[in-house]
Parts: structure tokens; C-alpha cells; sequence
């Protein structure tokens, strides 16, 4: 349901170059996606003694979230 109600971040950077398969901005700025990002800060900081956190990792980190960099 997330990846069909969310819209991504956008980000503008000085610079874009890609070094070994990964992206390398330079001077990121938010632009779009403060809430976003917000919540999900929010949500690790108020979990971060939860044993079921450090057990669904791998969960979290799966999450993809869409990115538009405006160079």
C-alpha cells in the first residue's frame, strides 16, 4: 500500500556522478518528502530499544523509496 500512496522524495544537488554502481550527490537538499523523511526518523527514534526493530532489520531495509534528483 505504501509504494502506491507515496510520491517519493525529491532531492537537488550540485552535482551528480555515479562511481561503482552507486549514486554520489553532491549538496543534497530536500526539496519534496520532508514528511517523509520526518516520519521515519521519528519512527526509529521511538523505537530504538524495541527488540523487534533489530529482529525486522532486514524488513526496513527493504523498503524502497521512489528518488528524483533535480541537478
Amino acid at each position: 500500500v505504501f509504494a502506491f500512496n507515496h510520491n517519493g522524495i525529491t532531492l537537488a544537488a550540485e552535482q551528480l556522478t555515479f562511481e561503482g554502481g552507486q549514486a554520489v550527490i553532491k549538496v543534497p537538499r530536500l526539496l519534496n518528502g520532508a514528511q517523509t523523511v520526518t516520519s521515519v526518523d521519528k519512527f526509529l527514534a521511538d523505537n530504538e530499544s524495541n527488540p523487534l526493530l533489530k529482529e525486522n532489520e532486514a524488513l526496513l531495509e527493504s523498503i524502497k523509496v521512489l528518488a528524483k534528483v533535480v541537478v
